[in-house]
């Protein structure tokens, strides 16, 4: 099962590939835009390219799980892509991301001393 991810900003697009297995992510990059329909259009173009079998977005909610301003646009390019394309679209909470990120980053500095 390949998967394409999203996690979109209001300028750049950060996505990436997992393998046929849909366990390896490899291959991924930047989408920029200029504004929120060309981004749509451009993510609509990657998901076309990769022919996956799910879609799946990082929503970023609030700490408390509240949405927020950035929260409702993403959901609300999320519902544009589930009328436009056939496969499923997942939402991922991606809420603790950046502090686990920052957790894992900092146990690997500790580590290289």
């Amino acid at each position: 099962m390949k998967i394409v991810a999203f996690d979109i900003g209001d300028v750049r697009t950060g996505f990436c590939f997992s393998d046929p297995t849909g366990t390896i992510p490899s291959e991924g990059g930047f989408i920029t835009a200029k504004d929120d329909d060309e981004m749509f259009e451009k993510i609509e173009k990657k998901i076309s390219e990769a022919c996956p079998s799910i879609v799946v977005v990082g929503v970023p909610f609030g700490l408390k799980g509240k949405e927020t301003e950035q929260t409702k646009k993403i959901l609300s390019i999320v519902e544009k892509l589930r009328r436009k394309i056939s496969i499923p679209v997942e939402i991922y909470d991606e809420r603790l991301s950046s502090v686990e990120a920052k957790k894992i980053i900092s146990k690997l500095k500790k580590k290289s001393r």
